[in-house]
């Protein structure tokens, strides 16, 4: 996940550079796998909506472990919970109307044995 450089750090930036910045939130999840596109889409928008759960259950200990893990993003130990969840939920969460998404499904040309058994058995456990 990429959180947006601070405004002033990007003018400064590009004032000594001449050159054009831009930023994003962003969330990118790169999957390769036999399993039919729209499958795989599904159980990410599954994951999505099951970790907003997460997210607000989430106490502060376990919150301040998270950010732990991003050592070099000084920036990460600015945000609050709060803003987390903020820009989760208008960002991230599929139940949540307001979020841009961009979805690219390139198919293979050909399918390996099985695979139409092993999806089929795979979208039976995502639904219980």
């Amino acid at each position: 996940m990429l959180w947006n450089i601070d405004a002033e750090l990007t003018l400064k930036l590009q004032t000594l550079t001449g050159l054009s910045l831009f930023t994003a939130e962003l969330l990118q999840l790169s999957i390769k796998s036999e399993m039919a596109p729209k499958f795989l889409d599904s159980r990410n928008e599954a994951f999505l909506v099951r970790y907003a759960d997460t997210l607000e259950k989430m106490n502060d200990t376990e919150f301040e472990g998270l950010k732990r893990t991003q050592r070099d993003a000084a920036q990460i130990k600015l945000l609050t919970k709060l803003e987390v969840m903020e820009f989760f939920n208008r960002r991230l969460n599929p139940v949540f109307s307001r979020r841009d998404r961009l979805s690219i499904h390139l198919q293979a040309q050909g399918k390996a044995d099985g695979v139409d058994k092993r999806q089929e058995e795979a979208q039976k456990n995502a639904n219980m």
